[in-house]
């Protein structure tokens, strides 16, 4: 190996010239060439960068579309900045529109010929801008997006006895129609009283079918009869008119209770258990003041009134009829409807925070419960027709 290299070129030359049977010169290396775009971007941007790419053709196409699509953005950018002047510190945003109301329309027309919805994603953005800074322009924007939303009440009750059988209810939205015109919401609101829910028919609530819908009923169903008193159960029938409605969501809350015995001491003991645990509940939580104690006061007038109707009425003249939230459940799922779960967590978060341990929070086959010292007083569900 040491005597064959005595053979080989010491200038590490490989190329051999045939015509002269000689090692041919060292060709001259010349460096890599170098392809610098310069970019002249608007006075509106930064001034322009240097890049440097290795003269390749696949490179070459790409940096000349990315130059294109940052000059087309570049652009976009200048005519916006024309149609409005940024503060500095990007806190205060102020328009051209107050000053120069026809050089805006001017800029807008501008972006006009750039813009487009079917074209690229710099000219689909144009677009869209470009409609919405006209609605600013015309002061259209709340008339376009809708303004806020439309909402429309059914307050369903009981009719009361004396001229104005629906008097409560109308002073329900009368309350409701001062407190929507206070927010700017567009409010409709009817009301219906009856004696008997059973008789309501789906026309009569007027609904609409692209409207969101819906239903509430809180501690109202104890009030219904059951299939003791009539041979159809106005209970089922109510679940089943709701069902029809095809409401987003139906929340139900009612009175957990054991009242509907048709035994007299079964019903009376049912009865002294549950209001037992009311009263005390009040006693413990509502403060000695004159306000306070005026609600008091009311509260358990109405709870003596439904202790009365449980223990001294019978036959269809007993109106209060609560049952339990196990007996609801079955009721509800039967007549078409699916609970949807409760965030126990977050309920029972709120509960903790807010108020002291002798209140009873729970959760069981996804009804919220709530009661006080152990009793389950109260019971919360969200349903959705299958």
């Amino acid at each position: 190996m040491e005597e064959a290299k005595k053979f080989l070129p010491t200038n590490n030359e490989l190329v051999i010239d045939l015509d002269k049977n000689t090692l041919a010169p060292k060709p001259v290396e010349e460096p890599p060439k170098v392809v610098v775009i310069v970019e002249n971007y608007p006075s509106t941007s930064r001034r322009g960068r240097k890049h440097l790419y290795r003269h390749d053709t696949d490179l070459d196409e790409r940096s000349s579309k990315q130059s294109a699509v940052y000059e087309d953005e570049v652009e976009l950018s200048e005519m916006f900045d024309n149609l409005f002047l940024i503060d500095i510190k990007g806190v205060a945003l102020s328009s051209k529109v107050s000053n120069d109301l026809p050089e805006a329309h001017e800029q807008l027309k501008n972006i006009r010929q750039y813009a487009s919805s079917t074209g690229d994603a710099s000219q689909r953005v144009a677009n869209v801008f470009a409609n919405d800074l006209e609605a600013h322009l015309a002061g259209t924007g709340t008339q376009i997006r809708g303004g806020p939303p439309k909402l429309h009440i059914t307050g369903i009750d009981f009719s009361q006895s004396g001229f104005s059988p629906a008097e409560l209810i109308e002073e329900t939205g009368q309350r409701l129609a001062k407190h929507c015109k206070r927010f700017d919401v567009r409010f409709e609101y009817q009301e219906i009283a009856r004696q008997s829910w059973e008789t309501i028919d789906i026309n009569d609530l007027k609904l609409m079918r692209d409207e969101v819908l819906l239903v509430s009923c809180s501690l109202r169903f104890q009030n219904l009869p059951e299939e003791a008193v009539l041979a159809e159960s106005p209970k089922d029938g109510i679940l089943k008119l709701i069902r029809s409605m095809k409401p987003d969501l139906f929340l139900h809350s009612i009175v957990n209770g054991l009242h509907t015995s048709p035994f007299f001491m079964t019903r009376f003991r049912e009865a002294l258990f549950c209001y037992a645990s009311l009263f005390d509940m009040l006693e413990a939580t509502v403060p000695g003041r004159q306000h306070s104690d005026l609600l008091r006061f009311h509260l358990e007038k109405k709870f003596g009134c439904e202790v009365l109707n449980i223990i001294a009425c019978e036959g269809k003249q007993r109106v209060v009829r609560p049952e339990t939230y196990k007996q609801w459940h079955i009721r509800t799922i039967r007549a078409g409807f699916k609970i949807v779960p409760v965030e126990k967590q977050i309920a029972r978060a709120k509960m903790v925070a807010h108020f002291r341990k002798d209140f009873l929070y729970d959760e069981d086959c996804s009804w919220m419960l709530q009661g006080w010292k152990g009793r389950v007083l109260y019971a919360s569900s969200c349903l959705v027709p299958v």
